[in-house]
C-alpha cells in the first residue's frame, strides 16, 4: 500500500476538503474552513519526493517553475494531486477529484499474434522449442468480512505464512489485509479491528523501548521472531487511528533445490 493512501482515508471525515504535505512542517489537513495537524510526523523533502515515486510519473520533479497536477485513482476514489518541488522544498496538496473523472491510462498494445507453424524441418535439423505459456493468474481471495478476532498477533501471522503473503496490513476499523502476488487482498474470515482491539494486540509484542518511542512520536519500528518467520514491524499513528504493516523475513535459508524453479 502507498504511504500517500494512508493519509487519504482522512478524506472521509465530513467537511474534508485538503490534506497538505510541506517539507519540513506536519502534515495538515483542512476541514470545514479550519486546519489541523494530522499527527507530529515532521517529513524532509527527501521523503516526501520518496512518497509521491510511488504513485506519480518521474516529471512531479521538475515543478520548481511552478505547481502541477496529477490525477491519482487512490483506494478512496479519484484525487488530485498538485505538486511543486524547488531543491529540497516540496508542497504536495491532496483533494478529491471534482469535474469528468480523469481519463484513464491508454491501454496496452495488443501482443504480436504468434507466428505461423514452419513445416517440419529435415532429418537432424533444429526444431524450435515451444513457445512458453503465460504463468497461470494469482488466486483471489474472498472479500467478505468474518467473524474471527485474533486473541494474539501470531493468530494473525500463521495465516499470512499459510498464504505465503508478504505482507500484513492492520488499520482501524479495518478488516486486516495481506500482500499476496504483489496485490492487496482482504484476510478472508476475519472482522474489522477497533483502535482498542488493535492496540492491545500490537503492544503485546512491542518491546519498551518502542513503546515509549510510540508515545512520543507516534511511529516505531522494530523486529518481531516467530517459530516460522522474522517479521520486520512498523506501527503508527495517523488521524484514521492506529495502524501498522509487517514484512516476513523467513528464518530458513531455503537450499538450492528449494529455490530451482518447477516447471
Amino acid at each position: 500500500m502507498p504511504v500517500l493512501d494512508r493519509y487519504l482515508e482522512a478524506l472521509r471525515m465530513p467537511g474534508a476538503q485538503a490534506i497538505t504535505f510541506k517539507s519540513g512542517l506536519p502534515v495538515e489537513i483542512l476541514a470545514n474552513g479550519s486546519v489541523r495537524t494530522v499527527n507530529n510526523a515532521v517529513p524532509t523533502g527527501e521523503q516526501l519526493v520518496s512518497i509521491l515515486s510511488e504513485i506519480l510519473p518521474p516529471d512531479f520533479r521538475d515543478t520548481a517553475q511552478g505547481p502541477k497536477d496529477y490525477p491519482y485513482q487512490s483506494p478512496l476514489g479519484p484525487v488530485k494531486i498538485t505538486v511543486q518541488v524547488a531543491g529540497a522544498n516540496v508542497v504536495a496538496r491532496v483533494m478529491p477529484w471534482t469535474g469528468p473523472a480523469p481519463a484513464a491510462p491508454p491501454p496496452a498494445p495488443p501482443a504480436a499474434p504468434a507466428p505461423a507453424p514452419s513445416a517440419a524441418p529435415p532429418s537432424g535439423g533444429y526444431r524450435p522449442a515451444p513457445a512458453a505459456q503465460p504463468p497461470a493468474a494469482p488466486r483471489k481471495m474472498g472479500k467478505k468480512e468474518g467473524s474471527k478476532k485474533p486473541a494474539n498477533m501470531d493468530e494473525l501471522f500463521n495465516p499470512m505464512l499459510d498464504l505465503n503473503a508478504s505482507d500484513l496490513h492492520l488499520k482501524t476499523n479495518k478488516q486486516p489485509m495481506i500482500r499476496l502476488h504483489g496485490e492487496m487482498e482482504w484476510l478472508e474470515g476475519f472482522a474489522p479491528l477497533s483502535q482498542e482491539e488493535l492496540w492491545k494486540l500490537l503492544s503485546s509484542i512491542m518491546p519498551p523501548r518502542n513503546l515509549k518511542e510510540y508515545e512520543s512520536t507516534h511511529d516505531t519500528d522494530f523486529a518481531y521472531e516467530m517459530d516460522r518467520a522474522r517479521m520486520r514491524c512498523n506501527v503508527f499513528k495517523d488521524i484514521v487511528g492506529i495502524g501498522a504493516v509487517f514484512r516476513q523475513i523467513p528464518t530458513k535459508i531455503q537450499s538450492v533445490k528449494e529455490l530451482r524453479p518447477r516447471w
